[in-house]
């Protein structure tokens, strides 16, 4: 009847669309609006339902007919999208076909597309990365194997990821430095022994004795080293981080998490062997070994501040002997 009612009612809202901007015109909609009548009246609760099934229609809509625009919104309305998904699994059921994923290096895709193409591989792993910049060469290593990562850099992420798993039974999401795929392994071994003298070499030049050392051939020989961490270990730390307090894990958990994966067709790795195993260049090894190790750690985001200082200075110190 045209009367205006109110400018902000929380009951009739879902928290995850306050963003939304307009009118509800509702002719049902009693003047004596209380807390306690807006909680007991049926024609009131109605209302959040039917405001969430038409957000929903609507995006699901603009998906299937207005693609690129609804591309070029996705940035600004994703996070809101995951949270009513989170909060609201009715209104996942609804957008789920709309939910799309920014891929590493250019383009969306979906979940359903994505496990097609990974199903093609054997595969049921979504890679994912949440630092386009810092995971550089974890990208590149990926788009040279022709392999997808998506994007996954908010705070809500880590919860999201786990609830598309729950959701979808065999789907897996990991992080690009978690895991290597079967299409950027390499050819060529490592024998026993050689790994075992590495593997003293690293744990003696980084201090960390009780560090595993593995030993993986890349397709990419100029790569010495990877760093990887166990994906559930450092997705629930991330979690409670973004729960409410501190980390129950931390920084210094994740360091000594670290597994490195040794690359034996890298020349560096292969140098490192021979030294140790001739005994006479203890220091020459630890220095090659701590840089293997922090460029390691700098791809894949573990780096932390207080060693950036100690890479920087061994890096310049390097290339002055290489030139001298």
């Amino acid at each position: 009847n045209q009367v205006y009612v109110a400018d902000n009612i929380k009951e009739v809202i879902p928290e995850f669309l306050m963003m939304l901007r307009g009118v509800i015109d509702c002719p049902d909609l009693p003047l004596n609006v209380s807390r306690s009548f807006l909680q007991t009246d049926r024609e009131i609760q109605k209302i959040p339902s039917y405001i969430t099934r038409k957000v929903a229609d609507r995006l699901v809509g603009m998906k299937k007919n207005e693609q690129e625009t609804y591309e070029s919104y996705w940035s600004d309305i994703h996070t809101f999208v995951k949270f009513g998904c989170l909060r609201d699994e009715k209104f996942y059921d609804r957008v789920k076909d709309a939910l799309i994923f920014k891929v590493a290096g250019g383009g969306f895709t979906t979940l359903p597309e994505y496990l097609e193409d990974a199903k093609e591989r054997h595969e049921n792993v979504v890679y994912y990365i949440n630092d386009e910049h810092g995971q550089a060469p974890y990208i590149k290593m990926f788009e040279d194997a022709g392999l997808k990562a998506i994007t996954l850099d908010t705070p809500i992420d880590p919860h999201f990821i786990s609830f598309l798993e729950m959701k979808n039974e065999g789907a897996r999401f990991t992080r690009v430095d978690s895991e290597l795929p079967e299409d950027l392994k390499g050819e060529g071994t490592m024998e026993e022994n050689t790994l075992e003298v590495v593997k003293k070499a690293f744990q003696r030049a980084t201090g960390k004795e009780k560090m595993e050392v593995k030993s993986q051939a890349l397709k990419q020989s100029d790569t010495a080293a990877v760093a990887q961490v166990n994906e559930f270990l450092r997705r629930n730390d991330e979690m409670r981080a973004t729960g409410g307090g501190m980390p129950w894990m931390g920084m210094d958990f994740m360091d000594n998490a670290i597994e490195l994966v040794v690359n034996p067709t890298s020349p560096v790795i292969q140098k490192i062997a021979a030294l140790e195993e001739a005994g006479d260049s203890e220091p020459k090894v630890n220095e090659l070994c701590m840089q293997v190790y922090d460029l390691a750690r700098l791809t894949a985001g573990l780096l932390k501040p207080e060693d950036m200082a100690d890479f920087i200075a061994r890096t310049g110190g390097m290339l002055n002997k290489s030139v001298q």
